[in-house]
Formats: C-alpha cells, structure tokens, sequence
C-alpha cells in the first residue's frame, strides 16, 4: 500500500514559516507532500529548500502567484467557453506540469471546469439548507435537485467540449516535453462542475494513456448526501482506473476535516482503494494539530493507510 502524503492545503494559514510546516510533517512521521495550490511561490521556493522527501503529486494550480480567495475569484477554468479565459487556465496548468518535472513528481491533479462559472446555484444551496434541515426526500428538495440536474444538462455541451479542447492541449504538451507526468482527473464537490461520470468515462476514453481517475471522498460523500450521484458508482464505473485519492472526513456537508473528525463511511470505502493508488490526507488548515498527527492511525484502522505502530500515550509514562 503506497505511504500517506499530507498536501499542503493544512499550511495555508497557521504557518507564516513554510519551513515549519515542513519540520512538523516529518515529526508526525509524513515522508510525502502534494504541492497544494495555497502555495504561492514564494513559500513554495522556502518549502522546496526545507522538505527532504519525496513530493509524488502537485495539485493544479500550483505554484498559484495569488492568495486562495483572489484565486477563487479569478476562477480558472480548463472549460471556459471564452478562449481567452481558456487560456490562462491551461498556461497556469502548464506552470504546474513544469513544476511536478522540477520535483519528481508523477501526477498532476487537475480540477477539469465547471458549466457554469457560478459554482453554487441557487438550487443547489436549496438542496444544501434543506439537508441541513433534515428534510431530505422532501417535495422541495426534489423539486430543486430535478432542476439543477436539468439545468446543467441543458448547459454541460459546449464547456465539456472547451475541457476536452484543453486536455488535448496539456496531454501533448506532456508529451513533448517527454516527461514521465500523467494527470489525474479529480471528482468535484459542486455539481455544475465537470466531470460527472458519464463524462469521467468519456475523458478516460478520451485520454487513456494520459490521464486517471482521482477520488475525493469528501467530494463524492457530498454529492452522494445531496441525493445527486451515489458514492459507490464512482468506485462501481471506475476502480480500475482509479490512480489517487484525496482523503477526508465530512461532517454533514462539511469536508477536509481531518480523518476521525466527522462521520465519513470509511469501511464503505477502504476495499475500493487500489493499493498503488496514491493517498493524500488533503485538511483544511486551522485544524488542530494533533488530529494531523493522528490522522495516519485512524486510516490505517479503517485498512485505508498502511499499518502504523501505535505511539504511547505520554501521560501513561512514569
């Protein structure tokens, strides 16, 4: 079973020093990273100086140039319909390539695009307050899931072919460029955003040699909880195509908690993950630390991560 990466999502906030969190992952036992796209390059360059170990994945767009929140504003979109905007997500995406060369890494994890720009729609808010509320399978939240899934059906043509556009794009420049770099394609946690699985299919076909099939438990428990698509078919379609996985707990709707912190099916998951997957613990910084530390223990009882011995506990030490 491959060892556990930590991404640096977890340093975004409570590390000024980006050499800190370096030292704290590899006194919690991490001999991995996965270069997250909170990194801009400046604590990116001071990581590269303190990390001594191995770096398997980079987490498209990384190195980001802009803070998480001026990121999500500019919202970068392999699917945009308007080619200008098309093609600063695919130099972004490129920067990112060149970067998993510079480091050894193998994959590329790509966020494919959405239909629309406007990654929560009313509908899907509806859906989201409802399951808040306990009135799952009501009349309004079936009415209100009915028409998103209508809407992006309505909508999902012409992006689904801009995403197509720039995949062809970054598959032959990984190409050219001969580098031992594949991508992985991961599931999303909004539902107007691409792929879903039909279209998953459609991209592993499309790309086979090139690209794989990159799993977020916390994103597709999210979907599964909102009645929009069952965890299990994702596993179900594509298991053998399944290269990494993101890994998180979610409590209610909230995900990238650290594992043990929320109530993710993990015994319902653990026999679909291949043993040459990648797994990335992938937590939301501001999270306590000793979760962090302990998060290997919990999956490695769930037969998620591989064994680990147990650490004393200090206060029984004479």
């Amino acid at each position: 079973m491959e060892p556990l990466s930590l991404s640096t999502m977890y340093s975004a906030q409570q590390f000024p020093d980006i050499a800190a969190f370096a030292d704290l992952a590899a006194e919690f036992g991490y001999r991995r990273l996965e270069l997250n796209y909170h990194l801009t390059p400046d604590r990116l360059q001071g990581l590269r100086k303190a990390w001594r170990y191995e770096i398997p994945s980079v987490h498209w767009p990384c190195p980001a140039g802009l803070t998480p929140a001026a990121l999500r504003e500019q919202q970068l979109l392999l699917s945009h319909t308007d080619s200008d905007e098309r093609e600063q997500a695919i130099k972004s995406a490129i920067r990112s390539v060149d970067l998993a060369s510079e480091v050894g890494a193998r994959w590329v994890v790509l966020h494919v695009g959405a239909v629309e720009e406007k990654l929560a729609p009313p509908q899907e808010r509806e859906l989201r307050r409802l399951y808040n509320e306990g009135r799952v399978g009501s009349a309004g939240f079936n009415q209100a899931k009915a028409e998103l899934v209508r809407l992006r059906a309505k909508d999902a043509a012409r992006p689904f072919a801009s995403a197509l556009k720039s995949l062809d794009r970054l598959c032959t420049y990984v190409q050219r460029q001969g580098y031992p770099i594949r991508f992985g394609l991961e599931t999303r946690n909004r539902y107007v955003e691409i792929p879903l699985p039909d279209e998953m299919e459609a991209l592993l076909g499309e790309f086979a040699q090139a690209v794989g099939y990159w799993h977020d438990v916390g994103h597709a428990e999210y979907l599964a909880r909102l009645g929009l698509i069952p965890h299990g078919e994702w596993f179900e379609r594509f298991q053998g195509r399944l290269v990494g996985c993101h890994l998180h707990d979610i409590q209610g709707l909230v995900d990238h908690r650290p594992p043990g912190v929320g109530d993710m099916p993990w015994d319902d998951i653990a026999p679909h993950l291949p043993a040459g997957a990648l797994r990335v613990l992938e937590i939301n910084e501001g999270m306590e630390q000793e979760m962090v530390r302990l998060a290997p223990l919990v999956l490695a009882e769930a037969g998620i991560g591989p064994p680990i011995a147990k650490q004393p506990d200090p206060s029984r030490q004479a």
